[in-house]
């Protein structure tokens, strides 16, 4: 098994430990339901770890756009509903807090935006 699949398995394996099974995982950051992927909330290039209070579930979409990017500048860029953010806050400042799952609500957001932000290297 390739190296990255591996570590794959091992982070959603960590993920499940606080978000639940995978199979009923919603975006935190824009509500949808398909294309989930373990999102690190804090980049490793920001020097994010893979430690279960830092691992997100986010779409394939999400991710992509917030790669390397400041979480807050990201979401703030990309129009992630404040309401949404204030939980996400809530969670990573007490990483013992058990999240409630995602609503079901979905949020268009611009990713576009996102573009001219500095990333990580």
């Amino acid at each position: 098994m390739k190296k990255s699949i591996r570590k794959s398995i091992i982070l959603t394996q960590i993920a499940e430990r606080r978000w639940g099974p995978k199979l009923r995982w919603r975006c935190v950051y824009c509500g949808r339901g398909t294309g989930l992927q373990v999102d690190h909330f804090w980049p490793t290039t920001l020097l994010g770890t893979d430690e279960r209070w830092n691992l997100f579930p986010a779409c394939d979409r999400c991710n992509a756009s917030k790669n390397g990017l400041d979480p807050w500048a990201w979401m703030d860029a990309v129009g992630v509903p404040e309401r949404r953010q204030d939980a996400i806050r809530t969670l990573i400042a007490d990483p013992s807090i058990q999240p409630r799952p995602v609503p079901n609500e979905r949020y268009a957001l611009a990713y576009e935006a996102a573009r001219p932000l500095k990333r990580a290297s």
